[in-house]
């Protein structure tokens, strides 16, 4: 039999900042449990929000195969020290994994666009031990000379964003937005325990990405997402008769 509280105390909905606690009471009708032991459970519902970055390098082959025969690194040759990149994201229940699956940098062909492609692996991760009960949102941005081949990323359908679904500096000129379907996806990204993996085929637009004859170009993957949590805890209690 399930028995809810008759009044949680000082109230039901809160707004935790960082570092912040409450405590709270929860009482119950004299006559709402008999004799004997019962467990009594907690659950707690937040609305998270995660945003995440990956860095990503790319560099005209040819270039890059002329420093090779010469026995150097093009990312040694351009003073890069941070030659394997890893995906950075903002702190709380949800672990944002990002990756393009090739060494860095990738070579682009200048020549023959269509072998100038990579697949972006998102992971999303439950790292607390409760629940990623729902998603409202989750968005990519990515470069405009990039995009997601077919508009699907495995089984899931994306479709166009706008700026204003990051919360970072966006410039439509520059980037362009991608939002997973949660109306036909709805049922895969919810009550999440473990993880959610997204494989995204990209293609990219060589020429127009090198642009500018940079002999080294950094750009970003990132992802904002936004979530319910779910918590619950539990303890046991025992009832006994009045004396």
């Amino acid at each position: 039999i399930l028995v809810d509280a008759e009044e949680i105390y000082p109230q039901k909905s809160y707004t935790f900042e960082e570092f912040s606690y409450e405590d709270i009471d929860c009482s119950f009708a004299p006559d709402a449990f008999d004799k004997g032991s019962h467990k009594i459970e907690l659950f707690l519902d937040f609305d998270f929000e995660t945003q995440a970055y990956f860095k990503s390098y790319y560099v005209d082959k040819e270039r890059s195969r002329s420093f090779r025969r010469i026995g150097r690194n093009v990312l040694d040759v351009y003073k890069i020290s941070e030659k394997n990149p890893v995906a950075i994201y903002t702190d709380g229940p949800l672990q944002v994994g990002l990756g393009i699956g090739k060494p860095q940098p990738v070579e682009l062909d200048l020549q023959n666009d269509g072998q100038n492609r990579l697949t972006l692996g998102i992971t999303l991760r439950n790292k607390w031990d409760g629940v990623i009960s729902s998603f409202s949102k989750i968005a990519l941005m990515m470069p405009k000379q990039m995009d997601i081949q077919n508009r699907v990323c495995g089984t899931i359908e994306m479709v166009e964003g706008e700026c204003s679904d990051m919360k970072v500096t966006c410039d439509p000129k520059i980037y362009r937005v991608y939002i997973v379907d949660l109306v036909q996806n709805k049922e895969s990204f919810e009550d999440i325990k473990g993880f959610k993996n997204l494989r995204c085929p990209i293609t990219i637009n060589s020429g127009s990405l090198l642009l500018g004859n940079s002999p080294l170009l950094t750009e970003f993957f990132r992802v904002h997402a936004d979530y319910e949590y779910e918590l619950s805890r539990s303890t046991s209690v025992s009832v006994k008769g009045a004396s």
